[in-house]
């Protein structure tokens, strides 16, 4: 299969599988698609999962990506922090929520990271995106206590200060009333006290 003709066959979404590609043509081979990696056209994602290289154009389309390698999963986290610029520093990586098993996975467009949660606590995430694809994200009261669940040592001044959480942006895009509800929802005394802490400090930061 020509990679133009494999265009046409997938003729809008950044990522797809090898299965795909089989049900057109079922004389494809791993070493064809292998070519294709090393004359830059296509990156490979993890096993049997690539990318078009020219399709990726904004941090969307790694968002797409990340929810393709792993499902169930949303964009939680670092990601969302830096996407409503509630951190300063620039995000390497993508960050995900999934109920699957923690891990990492590498490619040549970044590294995909991906954390372990109960299934009681996956929600709150919304769809966004097109027709043509689509990845699931936190809201920013969702990412914020995502980011406590896994902290523990978030727990006084000086980690606060280091998280580097920009007050202004925080008063101006936190719903208080949803981030205390989907606290509560977390039902963690210890975590509970942890946020407390964290937004006297926020308040009179």
């Amino acid at each position: 299969m020509r990679y133009s003709e494999v265009l046409i066959v997938i003729p809008s979404s950044p990522v797809f599988s090898t299965q795909q590609l089989l049900m057109f043509d079922d004389s494809l081979s791993t070493q064809n698609l292998l070519d294709r990696t090393q004359a830059g056209h296509i990156i490979q994602l993890k096993r049997w999962r690539y990318s078009f290289t020219d399709r990726l154009t904004s941090e969307k389309d790694i968002y797409h990506i990340a929810w393709r390698i792993v499902q169930p999963s949303y964009i939680s986290l670092e990601s969302v922090l830096n996407l409503y610029n509630l951190i300063p520093e620039a995000i390497i990586q993508s960050t995900s929520i999934t109920t699957k098993k923690t891990q990492s996975i590498s490619s040549d467009i970044g590294l995909f990271s991906y954390r372990s949660i109960d299934t009681d606590l996956f929600w709150w995430y919304e769809l966004s995106g097109s027709i043509s694809w689509w990845y699931y994200i936190a809201s920013i009261e969702k990412a914020l206590l995502d980011y406590f669940y896994y902290h523990n040592e978030l727990d006084n001044k000086a980690a606060f200060q280091e998280w580097r959480i920009l007050p202004s942006e925080f008063h101006e895009q936190v719903d208080r009333e949803l981030f205390d509800l989907y606290l509560k929802r977390f039902d963690n005394k210890a975590m509970t006290k942890r946020v407390s802490l964290f937004l006297d400090y926020i308040d009179h930061a």
